[in-house]
């Protein structure tokens, strides 16, 4: 939910990879938008957030694993009911 530790993943990745291992990644999903994507309970990142950030990740996975995206999900405001 923030980018406090990310310097130090950054590092771990990089030595993993130096390595030899590559198959170590990390995958900055940025930071929660409270403002634009709302809060779920307690501070927690809503569905909203969750949404995007599992977009990314998929995303992201595709694009390193050559894995096709089969088709993008509905989000609850585009459900036609």
């Amino acid at each position: 939910m923030n980018n406090n530790y990310l310097a130090s993943v950054n590092k771990v990745v990089t030595y993993f990879n130096q390595s030899g291992n590559r198959k170590v990644f990390v995958v900055d999903l940025g930071l929660i938008h409270p403002e634009v994507e709302g809060w779920g309970g307690r501070y927690h990142p809503g569905y909203q957030t969750h949404y995007r950030m599992g977009w990314e990740l998929a995303s992201f996975i595709s694009a390193n694993t050559g894995w096709e995206l089969l088709k993008r999900p509905l989000i609850a405001t585009e459900c036609v009911f």
